[in-house]
């Protein structure tokens, strides 16, 4: 029998969050993927609205247009139930954060960063690594316009 994974009352995200990665992850430790795939269905309902806002703001920050948001939601959503157990997760998490606990928002921005890149270079037919430095250009382009307070910079 599963447990049945909801909040507590007054709980944070970040405790509810690292408390559902942590049983989902001793599922798949046990082999029980059915377990952890209805654990994760439990709290995605309220994992969701935090996603689509970090995909929106994510989207904002490097001006992605709708199409390659789109491309980057759908890969977040394709990613997020794969490595949702290693939030907070002392197992996976790197030695200089021993630890340190992340909030849901952090952890999901580090770990799909990838997908933007991986986006923007499906919509415009390069590969990842050049997608990376046209990110990198945009932000420099950015930042400049920003520094300079230029109002009409065209962006890539």
């Amino acid at each position: 029998m599963r447990e049945v994974l909801t909040r507590n009352p007054g709980e944070t995200d970040k405790d509810f969050f690292t408390r559902a990665a942590a049983v989902i992850a001793e599922y798949r430790k046990m082999g029980n993927e059915a377990a952890a795939d209805a654990c994760f269905s439990d709290i995605f309902p309220e994992l969701y609205p935090i996603i689509v806002e970090m995909v929106e703001c994510e989207s904002a920050r490097n001006r992605l247009d709708d199409e390659t948001e789109n491309e980057y939601y759908d890969r977040v959503m394709l990613l997020v139930p794969k490595i949702f157990h290693k939030y907070n997760n002392p197992e996976f998490t790197d030695e200089k954060y021993n630890d340190e606990q992340f909030k849901i928002k952090t952890f999901l921005k580090t770990r799909t960063r990838h997908c933007i890149r991986e986006a923007v270079a499906k919509r415009l037919g390069i590969t990842t690594w050049d997608a990376k430095y046209l990110l990198e250009i945009r932000r420099a382009r950015m930042s400049i316009a920003k520094r300079k307070k230029l109002t009409r910079v065209k962006f890539l």
